[in-house]
């Protein structure tokens, strides 16, 4: 009758599954850096662009309406708009780099810039 119980490769199995987990569940975790700077462009014009850590309310009107932005504890979001959908309101607060808020009706953009700019090279999402 054989004999069943653990063995040093069932051990030696164990920790590497184990080891394998942790180092993927890192992976997992790490999320895309905090970015640095709110950049709000209005009509095509670059109407705030400031730390992301300073907290302020905005009034932006245009000719296409209003919308009031706010930048408060290192993330940002559309509070107010007297847009039809008011898409760029329910859009929520962004705080990561890459992150846009558009309210297409009154041609605003509000993004979320690194410290770090690319210099015009291409990455793998550019393509």
């Amino acid at each position: 009758m054989k004999r069943f119980g653990i063995t040093k490769a069932d051990i030696i199995l164990f920790v590497c599954i184990v080891l394998l987990g942790i180092a993927s569940l890192f992976m997992l975790i790490k999320t895309p850096d905090s970015g640095s700077r709110v950049v709000i462009t209005s009509d095509g014009k670059v109407v705030y662009d400031e730390l992301l850590s300073s907290d302020t309310c905005l009034d932006i009107e245009s000719k296409n309406g209003f919308n009031k932005v706010l930048v408060e504890g290192r993330r940002v979001c559309v509070t107010e708009a007297d847009c039809s959908g008011k898409v760029c309101v329910s859009s929520g607060w962004i705080s990561k780099e890459g992150q846009i808020i558009v309210c297409a009706p009154h041609n605003l953009v509000v993004s979320i810039e690194g410290e770090n700019k690319t210099g015009g090279e291409h990455d793998a999402i550019s393509y």
